[in-house]
């Protein structure tokens, strides 16, 4: 037979697991194949028994096909030697994932080097696939989720953080505003009475008020005490003109 699992068993005399290949019947339906020798009580080969499991059935592997992973991830396997067992586009069975040398994660996958990494799919879509050997069988499985879906949740997070760190920058300027103008308050209020007086006014009227902290306190009450000092000598003065 030109089926390699038919002249294996022929040539072995033992049980033999086909490679999974896609049916001649036109279903599209990927397929393993178990057989066994039958042979005679004196040892003689007398013929083959044979049993096909369809792995694109949903009780085998068919679910795996339809899972998706965000919205539009999805699952894949592939034989040892790199072509697709099951893909969510069932035309693509028994094709090569990649074509050889197109992708270099495929082809460390192919050598036995698992993990993840931000690539790009079959599709040439930017994303993050991962593939795992299946040790008992040799097969990879592989994970694309596509980059924009993986990433959305990040990308929202750092432009939420954007806009609070916004909002916190103005509700602190906004604060530091308000702030000086309440410290300044007493000095504005100084310099502008001391702006108001001129040459006509009787005297320099104090103050009114405890205003201020630190530094303006203490220079609002020194002018406060020296306005009263030029008051008493101005008194002083006056009552010796009158005697």
């Amino acid at each position: 037979s030109w089926r390699p699992y038919m002249r294996d068993t022929i040539q072995q005399r033992r049980a033999v697991l086909s490679e999974p290949f896609m049916t001649n019947v036109g279903d599209g339906n990927m397929v393993l194949v178990a057989t066994t020798p039958v042979l005679a009580k004196d040892g003689r080969f007398i013929g083959i028994l044979t049993g096909s499991i369809g792995l694109t059935q949903p009780g085998m592997l068919g679910n795996i096909a339809q899972t998706v992973i965000g919205k539009s991830g999805y699952l894949f396997i592939t034989s040892a030697d790199g072509k697709l067992i099951m893909h969510p586009n069932r035309e693509r069975l028994s094709q090569p994932a990649f074509v050889p040398g197109s992708n270099a994660q495929f082809a460390r996958a192919l050598e036995g080097i698992e993990g993840t990494q931000l690539t790009r799919d079959a599709e040439g879509r930017e994303a993050l696939v991962s593939y795992r050997r299946v040790k008992t069988s040799n097969w990879i499985v592989g994970a694309v989720y596509p980059a924009d879906e993986a990433f959305r949740p990040v990308d929202a997070l750092v432009q939420r953080f954007i806009a609070f760190l916004l909002l916190a920058c103005v509700i602190v300027l906004a604060a530091t505003w308000a702030m000086t103008r309440f410290v300044m308050r007493p000095l504005v209020s100084l310099t502008s009475h001391l702006r108001s007086y001129s040459a006509s006014d009787a005297r320099i009227a104090p103050l009114p008020g405890d205003t201020g902290t630190g530094e303006i306190h203490a220079l609002t009450a020194a002018f406060n005490r020296l306005t009263a000092r030029l008051h008493e000598r101005e008194d002083a003065l006056i009552e010796a003109m009158k005697s």
